[in-house]
This record gives C-alpha cells, sequence and structure tokens, in this order.
C-alpha cells in the first residue's frame, strides 16, 4: 500500500472486556492487512496481555492519554479533548473510529474540530439504562444526539442495538450499519483441549448439573441477582451447583452474599479464567444476568462450545439468543 491510510482507533479504556477485545482485534487486522494503525486509550489497570502483544507485533502504535477517563470529569474531559484533537490534527489521520461512550464522544469532537471527514463510531452498546441517574442519562443522549451529526458511520454489534439507538433519537437510519463482535475460534478450539478439568477441582460430584457465568464483577453485569436466583433453587430442593468466573471491583461483595446466604459448598467463584474454553466445557447451562448488554460475545462462546443459555433480555441479547 503506496500511500499508507491512516486510522485512529480510540477507546475510553483497554481494560478486560469485549469492547476492548473487539477494537483490539479489529486494529490487528487492519495492520496485518497493510493500513497504518494507531490505537489511543485512557487509563487502563488490567489489560489483555496476549492481545496488546499481537498488536504490537502486527505494527500498531499505542498512545496514552491520561486525560481519559471513564468518569465525568469536566477538567480533565476538557484537556483530553484538546490534546486529541492536537495529535489527530498533526498526525493527519484519514478516518477516526471512537469506541464506547465516552471516548465515543470526545474523540467524535476532536476528530470534527480537526477536520476529519471519516468519522466511525462502534459505541459497544449504550449507557441510556442501567449505568446512571435520569438527569445524567439525558445529557449523555443529548451529547450523542449533537455527535451523531458528524458521524459517517454507526456501528451497532446487532440489528437490535441499532434499533434501540434509533428509538432514542440518536442520528439517522442510514448511518447505522450492524457488524457482531467477532470471535476467534481458533483459539477457542485450542482452548478447548487444554487437559483441565475445573468440575474436578471444584468438586462437583460427577453427574451434578453445574450453572455458571462468566465477566467483569460491575454492577451493570447483575451477578447480584444471579447469586440469589441459586440460592432460590437450592432452598427449593434443586440438586445443582453453580459457579462464577471473573474478577473486579465487586468480587468481595458477591463472596459475604454467598456466605450470608448459605450456599457456599454448592456457588463457587472461581476468579478470571484465561482459557474460557475449560470453564465453558465444565458447565451444563450458561446464565448472563446483565442489566444492558450491547451484543454479549460470551453468549456466542457459550453456543460455540454447545451451552444452552438463560439470559435477560435486554440490549442485542434478543439478536444472538
Amino acid at each position: 500500500m503506496a500511500n499508507k491510510i491512516k486510522i485512529l482507533h480510540a477507546i475510553t479504556r483497554l481494560d478486560k472486556g469485549g469492547s476492548a477485545e473487539n477494537t483490539l482485534i479489529s486494529a490487528i487486522g487492519l495492520a496485518e492487512k497493510g493500513y497504518d494503525v494507531t490505537l489511543l486509550f485512557g487509563k487502563t489497570e488490567d489489560a489483555n496481555v496476549e492481545l496488546l502483544k499481537r498488536a504490537r507485533e502486527a505494527g500498531v502504535e499505542f498512545v496514552e492519554e491520561e486525560d481519559l477517563v471513564r468518569n465525568i470529569r469536566p477538567v480533565k474531559d476538557l484537556a483530553a479533548l484538546f490534546d486529541i484533537r492536537r495529535f489527530i490534527k498533526d498526525n493527519k489521520f484519514d478516518i477516526v473510529h471512537a469506541h464506547s461512550s465516552k471516548a465515543g464522544i470526545i474523540c467524535r469532537v476532536a476528530a470534527w474540530l480537526a477536520g476529519v471527514k471519516n468519522i466511525v463510531y462502534t459505541p459497544h452498546g449504550h449507557v441510556f439504562y442501567g449505568y446512571f441517574g435520569k438527569a445524567l442519562t439525558s445529557m449523555i443522549i443529548f451529547a450523542e444526539r449533537a455527535a451523531a451529526l458528524f458521524t459517517e458511520r454507526i456501528i451497532g454489534l446487532t440489528p437490535c442495538e441499532c434499533e434501540e439507538w434509533l428509538t432514542f433519537g440518536v442520528g439517522k437510519r442510514e448511518q447505522y450499519l450492524a457488524i457482531p463482535s467477532g470471535l476467534e475460534f481458533g483459539k477457542m478450539e485450542s482452548d478447548l483441549f487444554e487437559g483441565r478439568d475445573l468440575r474436578k477441582e471444584l468438586g462437583i460430584p460427577s453427574g451434578k448439573k453445574l450453572v455458571g457465568s462468566v465477566g467483569r464483577f460491575v454492577p451493570i453485569k447483575g451477578y447480584e441477582y444471579f447469586i440469589e436466583a441459586a440460592a432460590a433453587l437450592i432452598k427449593n430442593g434443586k440438586d445443582l451447583y453453580f459457579a462464577l468466573a471473573g474478577d473486579g471491583p465487586l468480587a468481595g461483595k458477591y463472596e459475604e452474599m454467598i456466605s450470608s446466604l448459605g450456599i457456599e459448598e454448592r456457588f463457587h467463584i472461581v476468579g478470571w479464567q484465561e482459557n474460557t474454553g475449560a470453564f465453558m466445557r465444565s458447565l451444563d447451562l450458561f446464565v448472563l444476568s446483565s442489566l444492558n448488554e450491547g451484543m454479549g460475545r460470551v453468549l456466542v462462546m457459550a453456543m460455540y462450545y454447545g451451552k444452552p443459555v438463560i439470559a435477560t433480555r435486554v440490549g442485542g441479547v434478543p439478536s444472538v439468543v
């Protein structure tokens, strides 16, 4: 590619999760096809080290913007806006592709101020319910409507997500395109053949059913409802076992809930699993209890491994299940 097309991907943070993995895999794919790819990101504490390494090997350049933070901080947000505008203008990017709500608004405004014509946005879900109070949510919806005015394409992970955005009055139908979040099935296939036996490690008796979920331990994932449901089933005499894989700020709360409900012998928290396949293989049923979800890549994983799923009817989930 003689004159390489310069693409900037920007995301609020690269912590483990579907949106970061989607963004990194997209950046890797573009770099491997010969594009000049830069990935700008904010404060990150727990990134996917393997994907970061692969991205660097593919030639993706990484730029950290220290003022790009997840929470609303007017002073930092303005500083990030002008820093990113200057960076975009100095590097003359042909395409700016913003990911996630915070970076999505700041980076699209910065790109527009820098004169970029090709601005793309993948929100990876939305924060229109389940996250904030009414006043802040209204402000975010207003900001999304305004930013849509100079966005060429808004990419939803599912048709359901695109339709939901339109019901909130964000953008026009012709701006939307549904592109499911891709998974690397080759790696998932290799994960299946790792010799680890989680059922044996957890002491699950032979022939007993194991119900589980995997994800970040944050409020939007609704795991307290999964734990409460498990306790109700056990109390009603159901001979089931439960497992929750992941980590995050609510880990301590979930452990306390399990203890206070008296279900420690039936409900196991197993921590973050680098090999999701080994965990999925051990399950008889997968549960997603999210209060809001753009697509639910983990649902695709569960179904790829041949597991039946039960999920909340939110966001893009009905397009998947």
